[in-house]
């Protein structure tokens, strides 16, 4: 390869593969200057249905989806720094790189779209092999996929859970939204502190196997960097307790959109609890000596929605790429057409029923909630409004847990949800603040409001997807 060489670098996530089976898959592919393949084949691996995503993509799709490379530095797992590269597409995947990367800057030539659409069906690295071989292993492995059933691509990973006993037979965990302090000194608020404490006791005595952390993470403009002090100020000096050191299963909110949600999502290569794969991401759990399963799907409801401002204009607007918005609800369909699991929550930071400040998101309600019904979703955790709220609508839990910083009592929109639905609401201030704990059993779901003062306030149980 000459001196006007250049290197491509994406990976399949960035191409609508699945996130979970093939998280640790690259496709590094190298173009000399007249743009004629010169690659590196060491293992061939089946990632994708190539009819699948012919059906998905077109070439003006691979065009509008491709972006170029993210170079820097990232801390290492041991608090050492390493060069590596982010598939700037999907923002998660990861590889150490020993040089410095160039990037390819332009847009995306027609010859360049004709050969990334086939590029997805291989996995390449290793050993160089020439060139006419490679096109006939491209052949005979895109015959090879087209003959597998779409329903194989798919494979679900589940994430261990601590060993707490032999006996056990439920999952607990902690919902908390809205969570994220001050970006000026103390960096927390006395709910906050309030809030993290009375946590901790739950956590001990009722049990918490993780936390999910519901958006709004870090007020009021996210974080702009992974080494940004604020990881320490807002989150790791003040959820310090050994019963809250369990994952955090983290997803985006609108003041994390103001900032870098990248940044959040590195730290989890720094933290060994913060875990934040991917902007929206799949959780699956065996419920401990039964054959039963429990599914969380994690949105980002901005990239969804669109993006507000809660000082001025308080709605969203709209996604401000339709292209992403557009990928993750195909995403989520797929999840959701797919899952056998007795137990299926999906999680997000706007609502989708509100009776309070922010009210009903006008996006959810028309691309989200028809799809909870249609799946018979168990419930839908969010944030954004700074209250305790269940609202039970069409067999589907709506649980708004976003009392982790701040306390809000409006009711401002009482009457733009279904009379009758609405079971429990608080956002008074002598609270000090709330949560939300969660037991998935074998045959059913208790949600149970805790205020920071240290009581129980409301608790529903909701029945497993299959009971009449």
């Amino acid at each position: 390869m000459g001196a006007d060489s250049r290197t491509l670098y994406f990976c399949p996530l960035s191409l609508q593969s699945d996130q979970s089976a093939f998280k640790d898959m690259w496709l590094l592919s190298r173009y000399d200057s007249d743009l004629r393949p010169s690659l590196s084949v060491d293992k061939i691996r089946l990632i994708s249905s190539s009819q699948a995503l012919a059906n998905r993509m077109s070439p003006e799709g691979i065009k509008n989806k491709f972006l170029y490379p993210e170079v820097g530095e990232v801390p290492g797992s041991q608090g050492n720094r390493k060069r590596k590269l982010r598939c700037s597409s999907c923002g998660l995947c990861w590889v150490p790189l020993s040089s410095p990367a160039p990037q390819l800057k332009g847009e995306v030539s027609a010859e360049q779209q004709r050969f990334l659409f086939q590029m997805p069906t291989l996995l390449f690295k290793g050993t160089s092999v020439p060139t006419r071989s490679l096109q006939m292993a491209l052949v005979l492995v895109t015959v090879l996929i087209s003959a597998i059933p779409a329903a194989s691509c798919y494979s679900t990973t589940f994430q261990d859970l601590p060993l707490t006993g032999r006996n056990r037979t439920s999952i607990k965990f902690l919902a908390i939204g809205d969570w994220g302090g001050l970006p000026y000194p103390p960096y927390t608020t006395v709910v906050q502190r309030t809030t993290a404490q009375e946590m901790s006791n739950v956590a001990e005595q009722m049990g918490a196997d993780f936390i999910v952390a519901l958006g709004d993470n870090f007020y009021y403009k996210g974080v702009r960097s992974v080494d940004s002090s604020r990881f320490k100020q807002t989150f790791e000096d003040v959820y310090t307790q050994k019963s809250l050191m369990v994952p955090w299963y983290v997803l985006a909110g609108n003041h994390d959109h103001a900032g870098s949600v990248k940044a959040q999502m590195e730290y989890s290569q720094i933290s060994d609890r913060w875990n934040f794969p991917a902007y929206y991401y799949e959780l699956n759990f065996h419920i401990p000596n039964t054959e039963k399963t429990l599914t969380i799907l994690m949105l980002d409801t901005v990239k969804l929605c669109g993006n507000s401002n809660d000082f001025s204009d308080e709605k969203p607007r709209g996604p401000l790429s339709a292209l992403e918005a557009n990928r993750q609800l195909t995403w989520l369909q797929e999840r959701l057409d797919r899952s056998e699991a007795d137990f299926l929550l999906v999680a997000g930071h706007y609502p989708v029923w509100s009776v309070s400040h922010h009210g009903p998101t006008a996006c959810l309600l028309q691309k989200l909630r028809p799809l909870l019904i249609k799946h018979k979703a168990t419930a839908y955790l969010c944030g954004h409004d700074h209250n305790l709220q269940y609202i039970k609508e069409s067999s589907v839990g709506y649980v708004v847990s976003g009392a982790g910083n701040f306390m809000d009592s409006s009711k401002h929109h009482w009457h733009e949800v279904p009379k009758g639905t609405v079971k429990f609401f608080t956002g008074q201030m002598s609270t000090l603040g709330g949560f939300v704990h969660a037991e998935v059993t074998q045959k059913e779901m208790i949600l149970t409001f805790i205020q920071a003062k240290g009581t129980s306030l409301y608790r529903t149980v909701l029945k497993d997807r299959n009971s009449d």
